[in-house]
């Protein structure tokens, strides 16, 4: 391509593109950048003679066509009205890093391919990274429907010193950080928050809260409990820290029992003669019980 001229990566053709994030890799930074749908650390045109990485889900066949390309100059990214984008970023002596989050309301909650882009880490790096989860799937860009709380971690090939802050942040009015580690909560919007991290941490686990209601003793309202089609369901509207599941048979004798932690909802495979009992939620601040049929 000797023309000074560049891609416009959303004119493309993506009929048949599975993911269209793409990546660089930043030689002087030690870090991928990342691009999709209008957030990311990576310029969003592919310069000429530019090295830059596609993923994809599957194997496929991908046309540049000579079509594709437009000048810089004329470069204009189009995209939906967003008024929720947050940048954090943790910072160490051996350099930072960022994962991008954004409220859409034609995201879901789980890994999509045209809107989130996945973690790209290397393996050897003293840098620590940042990222969330769709799924189970380590995202730096995630873009999900308006939600009260999400998954972050940050993990490292060496120990040290982290700090977490906001980068850069549209429209968040409260953002909670909590680590489930040493069980702190720090509001992000007031200062930062700085831990040690060893290896053997693994993904170092923390929460971020966007409501404050959400942090607020259950109530009993606030818990929907159910079976289907072969799994005891419990929902609630705000984090349970812990709770004992309890179930008993109709002449009040405790059958089955478990304890879970850290939940909004969870689902259980029950095995147990069908019948009816009750099932007893209990956490520190509320009882409920729920009459379920277990059926085969």
């Amino acid at each position: 391509n000797p023309y000074p001229s560049s891609f416009n990566w959303s004119q493309l053709d993506l009929a048949h593109l599975s993911h269209r994030a793409f990546y660089r890799f930043n030689m002087e930074e030690d870090q991928f950048e990342t691009y999709i749908d209008g957030l990311g650390d990576a310029h969003p045109l592919i310069q000429p003679l530019d090295v830059f990485w596609v993923y994809a889900a599957q194997n496929e066949q991908m046309d540049f066509l000579n079509a594709d390309r437009i000048h810089a100059s004329e470069f204009q990214e189009n995209l939906n009205v967003r008024d929720h984008i947050l940048k954090l970023k943790v910072d160490s002596k051996n350099g930072s890093d960022h994962t991008y989050i954004s409220f859409n309301p034609s995201s879901s909650p789980d890994f999509e391919y045209d809107k989130d882009a996945l973690k790209m880490m290397p393996h050897r790096n003293n840098r620590p990274q940042i990222f969330t989860y769709g799924g189970e799937k380590e995202l730096g860009i995630n873009q999900l429907p308006d939600t009260t709380m999400m998954d972050l971690s940050v993990k490292c090939a060496s120990n040290g010193t982290f700090t977490i802050s906001i980068d850069s942040n549209m429209g968040y009015d409260y953002l909670m950080l909590e680590d489930l580690i040493w069980n702190k909560r720090i509001n992000l919007l007031e200062e930062s928050y700085t831990f040690d991290y060893f290896t053997s941490d693994g993904n170092y686990p923390f929460k971020l809260y966007f409501s404050d209601w959400v942090l607020q003793p259950v109530e009993e309202g606030d818990i929907d409990i159910y079976y289907y089609p072969e799994s005891i369901v419990v929902r609630s509207r705000k984090l349970i820290k812990q709770a004992d599941i309890i179930f008993y048979d109709l002449a009040g004798k405790a059958v089955l029992s478990f304890t879970e932690n850290d939940f909004f909802k969870f689902e259980k495979a029950i095995s147990l003669p069908t019948g009816h009992y009750i099932v007893q939620v209990r956490t520190a601040n509320v009882v409920k019980n729920t009459k379920v049929l277990i059926r085969r």
